[in-house]
């Protein structure tokens, strides 16, 4: 018995050891796992694989199909994706039916039917949730929101805070940057020449429920995505084009340009959630099928030959969400109350004093007065001879002194306002020439008292 055991135990570990790049058919869905970090291939209706970056090795599954639809129908009307370490979901494209690969059993788990309403759409996972956006059903492309809750197995259009989310439309690549998603591009419209793109990046918070306006495709990028089909609804991070290969990055407003690797045919393209993996559906020639492959994006591709810029940023104010701008709407009122407010409490003396340099005793108190005819008969006057104006018996030095400070500023003011002064260039208080220990007050010429 125990022999036995030990040679089962050391078949498979053999087996394992030299099992390191399965084929698969070339329908077979396939998916990258955010969540258990690890790649997730449907291979055939008894069996799927999964590699694990952290054990860095595939491990072949047993399943038990439990579900009406026969596999063929699955892999061509029905997209994977992985919603938590364990689950992975298998989501009609057109969305409403959705089946659950969980503990070696595939079974459907919804209460709905195939809605056909979002072909083309995009799609993501959140908290054990899918999403999807977009697409096109009954001769309408849709910018239609939804949410399957597993609890009651219905899907329900997602509560977004604020108006402004993107324009309909269909085939948009999407990049998933932590709870953040990117929506790049799509079509407004299911036209065969692919006349009617949307140059348009939008940014969804996932936790905020709301959209943001990013700015507009180049130019360049503009007509290259215009003729790129959609190459998944779940994560458009690198696309072949020709002799190579672009992988977008949204959030550093990027595209780098790889050239394609000549020994490798890659078909397909999953991208890790750091970008440092890759795992490649490689085409043969001798066998149908693709073989797959997983290695470090760097050994695969290199560097990249070319740096492009993605899209020109939007306007600030275009980036506004509804719900700023009610906010703003709000804070504006009282910015042009307090406005006025200041606009009175500041210039109301300008607006009824005529600009003169002439000043005039009717203006001006009688110690103020009396301290100008002073200062205007010498030209200058110690900062201590402005004592004798308001010296009262018991005042101290540090009093007597604010007294004076007080009494310059006021009558600075005042002059300032008459004859449309600054204040800083109004009775200037110098250094005397002779003792520089001494501060004198200095008369301005273009005044004159009358």
């Amino acid at each position: 018995m125990y022999i036995r055991l030990l040679a089962a135990f050391f078949c498979s570990f053999i087996a394992n050891a030299f099992f390191s790049a399965p084929t698969v058919p070339e329908n077979s869905l396939m998916a990258y796992n955010r969540y258990a970090n690890s790649y997730v291939v449907l291979a055939d209706s008894s069996s799927y694989y999964t590699y694990r970056l952290k054990a860095q090795k595939w491990e072949k599954h047993h399943y038990y199909l439990d579900a009406e639809q026969p596999f063929e129908e699955l892999t061509n009307e029905y997209f994977m994706l992985p919603v938590s370490k364990a689950r992975v979901y298998l989501i009609h494209r057109g969305c409403g039916i959705v089946l659950q690969l969980y503990k070696g059993h595939l079974q459907r788990i919804d209460k709905s039917f195939a809605h056909r309403n979002q072909f083309g759409a995009v799609a993501y996972a959140f908290k054990g949730m899918p999403y999807m956006f977009g697409g096109y059903g009954f001769f309408e492309t849709k910018n239609v929101h939804t949410s399957f809750l597993p609890t009651i197995g219905e899907w329900l259009e997602v509560d977004e805070y604020g108006k402004q989310r993107p324009s309909p439309r269909q085939g948009s690549f999407i990049v998933r940057e932590k709870n953040r998603i990117y929506l790049i591009g799509g079509h407004s419209e299911n036209h065969p020449q692919k006349l009617n793109f949307i140059p348009e990046i939008w940014r969804y918070n996932i936790c905020q429920k709301s959209w943001v306006f990013m700015g507009s495709l180049t130019p360049t990028w503009h007509a290259a995505l215009a003729n790129t089909d959609q190459t998944t609804p779940i994560g458009s991070y690198m696309i072949n084009s020709g002799d190579e290969v672009w992988e977008l990055d949204a959030k550093q407003n990027r595209v780098r340009r790889y050239k394609l690797p000549f020994y490798f045919s890659v078909r397909k393209w999953l991208v890790s959630k750091d970008r440092k993996w890759v795992m490649m559906a490689i085409d043969h020639s001798y066998n149908k099928g693709f073989e797959l492959r997983v290695m470090r994006k760097a050994k695969v591709l290199g560097s990249p030959i070319q740096f492009d810029k993605m899209y020109i940023k939007a306007s600030w104010y275009k980036t506004l969400s509804y719900r700023d701008l009610f906010y703003l709407s709000l804070l504006f009122p009282l910015f042009i109350i307090g406005l006025w407010f200041y606009s009175k409490r500041s210039w109301k003396p300008i607006r009824f004093l005529q600009y003169s340099n002439r000043l005039q005793e009717k203006d001006f108190e009688a110690t103020e007065w009396h301290f100008l005819q002073e200062l205007q008969k010498h030209g200058q006057l110690e900062l201590s001879a402005v004592h004798i104006y308001m010296n009262e018996e018991g005042l101290s030095y540090n009093a007597l002194k604010k007294r004076r400070e007080t009494f310059l500023k006021n009558l600075r003011i005042k002059i300032a306002l008459l004859a449309h002064l600054q204040i800083d260039a109004v009775l200037l208080e110098v250094r005397h020439p002779q003792d520089r220990r001494v501060k004198i007050v200095v008369w301005n010429d273009e005044l004159e008292l009358i």
